[in-house]
């Protein structure tokens, strides 16, 4: 489709010292946004196309020629694309916004799909955006993001980043190794194209790549050393030397789990909401001070803190007038605690793992092992660094 220069006089570019184009519309075609781009910055993208023998033409007739070009090869273009590009675009679709807030991750593969004509960096109403125009976001859904057939391999990459995400969830952390063996059995498990089963090449190295600072962030992932952790374990160290501990019992088999695994954090959602309940009874206590405050208690019965470690840091920021609210939400934590799949217990709950062992197993209490670290959140949910927040209270205590 060629587009008229007449039309780019509907998005006009406003001159800023800011480095990318200011745009009155995100919705333009792609004739428009090129036009907001400087001779120089055509030119790269010709390049990167590997044009040859339009380098002596105007920029109003490059411009021509580029979004003639585009539309006309895009399924080439396409082609060309990394693993990295094409999870940014599926994620472009997905959650834009995430994009834009952690624009200093991306600034490499935005940059490479701009010069693919395809995903450009803007300025609009003084904000930064990613803007795809709106002819080549019908093409990317046409060719790309809705044919998981055509880009099967893309899309079985982005489908174990996600296994992976849940595998972590559930146990907290692991060795680079032991996420290998248990990713290895479930990509062999993995059917596409009519259900039919599809034999996956992965090894260490593949894995490695995956596992990218880009990728870990974007799954809520961490790593450290040879560490792949959940972003809420506060001690991975800590987390493996509880598996060590039982070191003679195998981790839970999630693929076993009835409820796969999502259900895990399906559970977990559903045990925050308990907590909230109890939390809304006290009339002084905002929304979102109730949900700051559940979520960190979850998370941090998942990391195996002492419960009356968690109340001694919560009373005074909850400071609940009616003690019989406090009481329920003591005795809440208590059922919680006992029902989570903790990461310290190789996925499983404190019944499992006593059935498991046959006998009770004891785990050094980690209240006296674990710590909030002087930057972590506040366990109160004041919002406040632990430094700045009940750590103060417990040192004057002392």
């Amino acid at each position: 489709m060629s587009c008229s220069l007449k039309e780019k006089a509907e998005v006009k570019v406003k001159k800023s010292k800011c480095k990318f184009p200011s745009l009155n519309d995100e919705k333009c075609l792609l004739s428009e946004m090129l036009s907001c781009y400087s001779k120089d910055d055509l030119t790269e993208i010709r390049r990167s196309l590997k044009i040859k023998g339009v380098s002596k033409l105007s920029k109003k007739d490059l411009i021509t020629f580029l979004d003639e070009y585009i539309e006309t090869n895009f399924d080439g273009i396409l082609e060309n694309l990394d693993f990295n590009q094409y999870l940014f675009l599926n994620r472009y679709f997905e959650e834009k916004e995430y994009l834009i807030n952690n624009k200093e991750f991306y600034n490499d593969v935005v940059q490479s799909l701009k010069n693919y004509g395809i995903v450009f960096p803007v300025m609009v109403d003084n904000k930064f955006n990613l803007v795809i125009p709106i002819n080549i976001t019908k093409l990317l859904e046409d060719k790309l993001i809705n044919n998981h057939e055509l880009n099967l391999g893309f899309s079985l990459s982005k489908d174990i980043l996600k296994v992976i995400s849940e595998i972590i969830y559930y146990y907290g952390v692991l060795k680079f190794d032991d996420l290998y063996n248990v990713v290895s059995e479930v990509t062999k498990k993995l059917t596409y194209i009519d259900s039919q089963k599809l034999e996956v090449e992965f090894d260490k190295e593949y894995l490695e790549n995956l596992l990218q600072e880009s990728n870990c962030m974007y799954y809520g992932i961490k790593k450290q050393d040879d560490l792949i952790f959940n972003e809420n374990v506060y001690d991975a160290n800590y987390i493996v030397m509880a598996h060590e501990k039982l070191n003679h019992i195998e981790y839970y088999d999630i693929q076993s789990y009835e409820k796969g695994y999502k259900g895990v954090l399906e559970e977990d959602i559903s045990m925050i909401e308990e907590l909230k309940e109890c939390l809304s009874k006290d009339i002084l206590l905002s929304k979102e001070k109730i949900d700051t405050i559940s979520n960190n208690s979850l998370f941090f019965l998942k990391n195996g803190l002492n419960i009356d470690y968690i109340m001694e840091n919560l009373k005074d920021a909850i400071n609940l007038k009616n003690g019989s609210i406090e009481e329920d939400f003591k005795n809440k934590l208590y059922d919680i605690n006992f029902r989570i799949r903790k990461w310290c217990l190789k996925g499983y709950n404190e019944k499992e793992i006593r059935n498991v062992n046959n006998t009770n197993v004891h785990i050094k209490n980690p209240s006296e092992k674990v710590k909030v670290g002087r930057n972590d959140p506040c366990p109160c949910g004041s919002g406040k660094k632990y430094k700045k927040c009940c750590m103060k209270r417990l040192k004057a205590d002392r």
